[in-house]
């Protein structure tokens, strides 16, 4: 059985006659007439009876419409689903994030921008340290990413910013009003806090960016406690452990009971970026990345 012999068939039942089947076929009549009954034997059972005016529907007849019809419009959808997603107008697309960016302005005009190419198009975060984003993307098991200290040199990965952040310091509330709230500052009035940080094997890059601050800022802290992730630094923040270095973007995020104070110091600023593998061949990827140059141009102009 095969889908054209049930195209054949639901066409025969529509006219009532095989002959008339066969001039809207464009097939001739002893050949449709070969097909139905190869598909009766098939089947097991008759599908028509036979007279001299036509072709009346048996019992089982009727019943094989209703699962022929279902059998067409699937494949039919079947292949259109398959359509679209060759063209990159469907399918779901993995992205990382580094935690706490998932309200980036950029991803909500991407994904308008997506909407309006197809309806079948879905993205799917998943918040990953930037170390594991690039190990993903290397393994296939994300497409792409919004990471920060992309590996410059490697040139299995290609990317552009999509935000500018710079480093900050958040302090527990119970020693915010030793520091001035109106203005930026060098994190060396910080030298006589303590602090805690990332362990360098959970982000190198971020440790090390860090650590630099320090350096440049001619004093090294006096660590507290270290935490794999920057929510969990937050808390022990709260919980008036020590002060951390976080992005200032991390203003909205806190609670009223840390504050984060803007750092005037050489080398505080960074990029977010949208990071992919150079030889991904994913049409969803090249619409995913055509709608990020988009929207990154149309907030230029803006400003403008």
């Amino acid at each position: 059985m095969d889908l054209r012999q049930l195209r054949y068939f639901l066409t025969i039942a529509e006219e009532g006659s095989v002959a008339a089947a066969s001039r809207r076929l464009h097939i001739a009549q002893p050949a449709l007439s070969r097909h139905m009954r190869a598909l009766e034997e098939q089947i097991g059972t008759e599908l028509f009876v036979r007279n001299t005016r036509g072709v009346t529907l048996t019992d089982a007849g009727v019943e094989l419409i209703a699962c022929a019809t279902r059998a067409i419009d699937s494949v039919r959808d079947l292949t259109d689903r398959m359509a679209s997603f060759k063209m990159g107008l469907s399918g779901e697309l993995n992205l990382g994030i580094v935690s706490n960016y998932s309200w980036l302005p950029i991803l909500r005009r991407v994904f308008d921008k997506l909407a309006d190419i197809g309806p079948g198009l879905r993205v799917h975060l998943q918040p990953q340290m930037s170390v594991d984003q690039l190990e993903n993307l290397r393994k296939g098991r994300l497409d792409v990413g919004i990471l920060t200290w992309r590996p410059k040199l490697d040139p299995g990965f290609q990317g552009f910013p999509v935000y500018h952040d710079r480093w900050a310091v958040v302090v527990p509330r119970s020693i915010a009003s030793r520091y001035a709230a109106e203005r930026a500052h060098l994190l060396s009035e910080f030298r006589r806090e303590s602090f805690v940080m990332f362990p360098r094997e959970c982000s190198p890059s971020t440790f090390d960016a860090v650590s630099n601050l320090f350096h440049g800022a001619s004093f090294a802290p006096t660590l507290k406690h270290t935490a794999a992730d920057m929510s969990t630094m937050l808390g022990l923040v709260i919980s008036g452990i020590g002060c951390a270095i976080v992005p200032e973007s991390y203003r909205r995020h806190v609670s009223d009971d840390v504050t984060v104070f803007s750092l005037e110091d050489a080398g505080t600023e960074f990029d977010l970026e949208l990071v992919w593998r150079r030889d991904s061949s994913n049409v969803l990827l090249t619409r995913f990345i055509e709608a990020a140059r988009a929207a990154l141009s149309e907030n230029i102009e803006a400003k403008s």
